[in-house]
């Protein structure tokens, strides 16, 4: 698990920030790549009534910034 509950996380489709509220793993034994193992519940500030899963391979980190980067799709 790269990420933990607290971690502030911007959405650079939507330009909103958000915070990881809890995350889940998945017993993927067989698979080597461990990006989809872990996934991760999203709560945005913008809309308190909004939250969402990631998978941790959706995830990045901006090291400029130094912040958790998603991009979601926009609609």
């Amino acid at each position: 698990m790269k990420y933990k509950v607290g971690d502030l996380i911007y959405d650079t489709s939507y330009e909103c920030l958000g915070i990881i509220t809890g995350f889940r793993e998945f017993d993927f034994s067989k698979r080597k790549d461990e990006g989809d193992r872990w996934g991760y519940y999203l709560k945005w500030f913008e809309d308190a009534g909004l939250s969402v899963f990631e998978y941790e391979y959706k995830i990045s980190r901006d090291e400029d910034k130094n912040i958790l980067t998603v991009a979601g799709i926009p609609f």
